[in-house]
Formats: structure tokens, C-alpha cells, sequence
């Protein structure tokens, strides 16, 4: 700061750090540990008259808040870790999935938007949507939820064979039924 306002910062300091120093060693020149710097006239004045106090209360309330931060992040449970790549190359959110990739790219072509080829570009038809232009029309409302294969209930999905919990518990597709997740070795559950 000193530098900033044009001042001798090496003599300006070396001035204060004296001044500190006699507060603290003789009892005589205590009021001395209020002196600070004054970068407009170049000079070490008494801010305790000048009435500019350090803000150390605020000081300690943030290095306190910013330990309790510090400890609470260390203190996480959940390990940030990269995606592992398996011995067939998939990644762990591949690896992972609930429905499987055939499923999704099924359920994914009534949901992209249909291209007219007709036009420049890749210019999409306005106002077109697949659910209701594709052979099959999805009409809301109309379709039968089936059951479960495995518990009889709802499933969450028109073209679901299984529930999301059976799903989950067998780790394999709600859609087909395929083996997502291999589960010999631990048993999934629902809490």
C-alpha cells in the first residue's frame, strides 16, 4: 500500500516495526502499540486517535468459519473419483446404467427432433413432433402401464417389463430385462 501511494514502504515499515516494538518491550510506551501509517502524509500516526481500529474480531470470526468449512469438506464420506474404464472398455456410468443401451436408443429415437431432408442443412421441420408423427403414435393416456414381471406393480414406463425396484435389486434393464449390474457378489437393496 505504501508503494501504491507513492512512499518509501522499506522506511515507512521499518519505522512501524519500531514503534510496535517498543509497545511491546516497555511498559512506559504502550499506547504505542495503536500506531499505524498514514500513506497520504507519509508519516506513522496513532490510529487509536485518528479513530481506525484493526477490525481483529471480524478477523477471527472468518479464520474460525473458514477452519469449520475446511474441516466439514474433509469430513465428507462420498469419494470424488474418476470414471474407471472396465476390461470391456466401458466407463463407469456406462457400466452402471439402469436401462440398457439398446433400450435407450430406442426410447431416444421418438424423442430427437425429425430433420427435414428435403432442406439446405440440417434445418429441422417446425411445429413436427415424432411421438405423434412416428408409425407407432404415442397418445398419452392411451397406452397400458404394464406389470411388473416379478412383483405385480405399476411399472414407470409404457414399454417397462419391471418395476425400478425389482430392476434395481436384480440390476438388469426394466425395459428387456438384460443384466446390467452383477450382483453375485453383494446384494443390492432398496434402502
Amino acid at each position: 500500500l505504501a508503494t501504491n501511494a507513492a512512499q518509501d514502504a522499506i522506511s515507512l515499515l521499518a519505522k512501524l516495526r519500531a514503534f510496535h516494538n517498543k509497545s511491546q518491550n516497555d511498559k512506559k510506551f504502550e499506547d504505542l502499540k495503536w500506531s499505524g501509517l498514514d500513506l497520504v502524509e507519509g508519516i506513522v500516526r496513532q490510529n487509536k486517535d485518528a479513530g481506525i481500529f484493526e477490525p481483529l474480531i471480524s478477523k477471527v470470526k472468518s479464520l474460525k468459519f473458514a477452519t469449520e468449512a475446511a474441516i466439514t469438506i474433509l469430513r465428507i464420506d462420498d469419494l470424488i473419483k474418476l470414471n474407471k474404464v472396465d476390461k470391456k472398455g466401458r466407463d463407469e456410468d456406462e457400466f452402471f446404467a439402469m436401462v440398457c443401451e439398446k433400450c435407450t436408443n430406442k426410447i431416444s429415437k421418438l424423442a430427437t427432433v425429425h430433420v427435414d431432408k428435403n432442406a439446405s442443412g440440417s434445418q429441422r421441420l417446425t411445429n413436427e413432433n415424432k411421438f405423434l408423427s412416428s408409425k407407432q403414435k404415442f397418445k398419452p393416456g392411451v397406452g397400458e402401464f404394464k406389470r411388473c414381471r416379478v412383483c405385480k406393480k405399476m411399472t414407470h414406463h409404457i414399454a417397462a417389463n419391471y418395476c425400478q425396484d425389482c430392476a434395481y435389486q436384480k440390476g438388469i434393464c426394466p425395459m428387456c430385462g438384460r443384466k446390467q449390474i452383477e450382483t453375485c457378489k453383494y446384494r443390492q437393496s432398496l434402502t
